[in-house]
């Protein structure tokens, strides 16, 4: 990590971006730093054009529940779509947080993938399972898309 921030702390790119997009948001740049836990199968995601993440939060007293089934989860999404699907676990941020993250390569396929997630009934059905490994409260448990820009 000392590295990876000593590299970020003299990209000169990295440091004119930040600065630009100071004047986009009411708050300065907030990066976040995760662990990857489950790094999904094996794909080169260089041509993602957009990447779908899920994030929560490990509930109070089901840490180890939580962290076994989110690669669970991400092995199971993954053989539900087809599509790698990474689990992660914050390092900075929300103590506990958890995210799983999927790169599509047009909005087709990020419908497609969600598609065959949400209809795959033994899918749904471990989710229900694992009901308590993450907190209930929806503005820590969200469903984003990002596109790369550029």
């Amino acid at each position: 990590m000392e590295s990876a921030f000593a590299r970020l702390a003299t990209d000169a790119k990295y440091i004119s971006l930040a600065a630009e997009g100071r004047s986009l948001f009411a708050e300065g740049v907030d990066d976040m730093l995760y662990q990857s836990v489950y790094d999904g199968s094996d794909e080169d995601g260089a041509t993602a054009q957009y990447v779908s993440v899920v994030q929560a939060v490990c509930a109070t007293g089901n840490y180890e529940r939580a962290m076994v089934s989110g690669v669970e989860i991400a092995q199971k999404a993954e053989a539900a779509t087809g599509r790698p699907t990474t689990f992660l676990a914050n390092v900075t941020g929300n103590y506990g947080g958890v995210g799983w993250l999927a790169g599509y390569e047009n909005l087709a396929a990020f419908e497609q993938a969600q598609r065959k997630l949400n209809s795959d009934a033994a899918f749904v059905k471990f989710l229900d399972a694992n009901t308590g490994c993450y907190a209930p409260d929806p503005s820590v448990t969200q469903s984003l898309l990002f596109a790369r820009v550029g």
